[in-house]
């Protein structure tokens, strides 16, 4: 038997139908399975984005710290999750402190409740106090700390760009938030 190469015979037809109903049933096969898959992934998608937003939403919630000895409240804002409060001694200041990249708490600002001889002294000395709220006989006011960089939970520093770390926060989105809740006379 001689095979000619460049002929169409009856068996090279029906191989050639054959392979296109294959393949034409395969990528129909195929690009169902594609449209499966990417639409489980975009539900998922959607899904994860739905609970980052709500995991986020109950991050976003404030914070309200209430010091009922000293008579006043303030909000937090949702990045301050881990702030440690320190009531002194002598129950007329309270330090706010956050957890710094090395380790440790440092204390980011003061609240303090003077009497008007020790607002006037407060006013002459090194550090500054800035008043918060002043009443007859006794003044709020507050203090930063030392440090404004390397805490947990904002941004670092770049020199030449406006920094809103701890004592940006501390002025404009805390303090504002001070209110009286009842006489702390």
């Amino acid at each position: 038997m001689q095979i000619e190469w460049n002929s169409v015979t009856w068996f090279t037809r029906v191989i050639s139908y054959i392979l296109l109903f294959v393949i034409f049933f395969l990528g129909f096969y195929f690009g169902g399975r594609y449209q499966d898959i990417q639409q489980i992934i975009t539900s998922t998608q959607i899904n994860s984005v739905k609970n980052v937003a709500s995991v986020e939403a109950q991050k976003q919630l404030p914070r309200v710290y209430q010091n009922k000895n000293l008579g006043f409240q303030i909000i937090f804002p949702a990045n301050w999750r881990k702030v440690v409060v320190n009531e002194n001694k002598n129950g007329k200041s309270v330090d706010f402190s956050l957890m710094h990249n090395l380790g440790a708490y440092v204390k980011v600002f003061s609240l303090k409740k003077f009497n008007m001889d020790e607002w006037k002294i407060a006013q002459k000395g090194l550090f500054s106090t800035i008043e918060v709220a002043r009443l007859e006989d006794y003044v709020f006011g507050y203090s930063l700390g030392q440090d404004d960089e390397g805490f947990v939970g904002f941004p670092a520093v770049v020199y030449g760009e406006l920094y809103q770390g701890p004592y940006f926060e501390v002025q404009t989105k805390i303090i504002p938030t001070f209110s009286l809740i009842q006489d702390p006379s």
